[in-house]
C-alpha cells in the first residue's frame, strides 16, 4: 500500500517465484508469490502474512493501525499481471 521493498526471486523456465518482507508505516508483512509466465502474462497465487493493518476498529471511526489477530493476518489468492 504505497510503500516498495527489495524482492527476491527466482525462474525456472516459464515457473517464477517473487518474495519480499518489509516494515514500514503499515506494520510488519511478508509476501510470497508463485505462477508462470506464458505469453507476457504472470499468472501467481500469492500468500501475504501482516501483523496489522490500517482500517477503523468499528464502523464510524476513523482508521487507525491495528494489530491483526491470527486469523486475518494471512491472505491467499491468485492473480494474473501483464507487462505494460
Amino acid at each position: 500500500m504505497g510503500e516498495e521493498a527489495e524482492i527476491t526471486g527466482l525462474h525456472v523456465g516459464a515457473c517464477a517465484y517473487i518474495a519480499f518482507g518489509r516494515s514500514g508505516r503499515h506494520g510488519d508483512a511478508v509476501a510470497s508469490f508463485a505462477g508462470l509466465v506464458r505469453d507476457g502474462w504472470l499468472e501467481t497465487v500469492w500468500h501475504v502474512v501482516s501483523d496489522a493493518a490500517v482500517k477503523p476498529p468499528a464502523p464510524g471511526r476513523a482508521p487507525e493501525l491495528i494489530e491483526l489477530p491470527w486469523a486475518h493476518a494471512v491472505l491467499a489468492n491468485a492473480d494474473t499481471f501483464t507487462r505494460v
